[in-house]
């Protein structure tokens, strides 16, 4: 084995593991508090392990269960970058409505 096979395994590797431990979760939280003063940096970083494990149990159930898909490496890291990326958008969705003002329809009395 050359020295690029092995740096490249190690690279996918650690990759992988922070798509599965972190990136869902980190999303999600971002999606949630959308301030960077709503939970401190220590908070979001457990929050978003803790989370991350969960989106990735309740995907691999539904990308299994519901739509039949079979589980491997590769449909796995897709639904969940497709998971992580609805989190991103939905953050900048509420970050330009908080940006121009626009209140959510709680606040409004509808």
């Amino acid at each position: 084995m050359d020295i690029v096979a092995i740096l490249l395994f190690f690279l996918r590797a650690i990759l992988g593991l922070i798509l599965i431990f972190f990136i869902p979760g980190f999303a999600f939280t971002w999606a949630i508090y959308t301030k960077k003063t709503d939970l401190s940096f220590i908070v979001r970083i457990a929050l978003s392990c803790v989370l991350s494990v969960a989106i990735v149990m309740l995907s691999s159930l539904f990308l299994d269960s519901v739509l039949g898909i079979e589980t491997t490496g590769p449909n796995v890291a897709i639904m969940l970058l497709i998971i992580s990326l609805f989190f991103i958008i939905l953050y900048l969705v509420r970050v330009t409505l908080d940006y121009y003002g626009i209140k959510n329809a709680r606040e409004n009395g509808l």
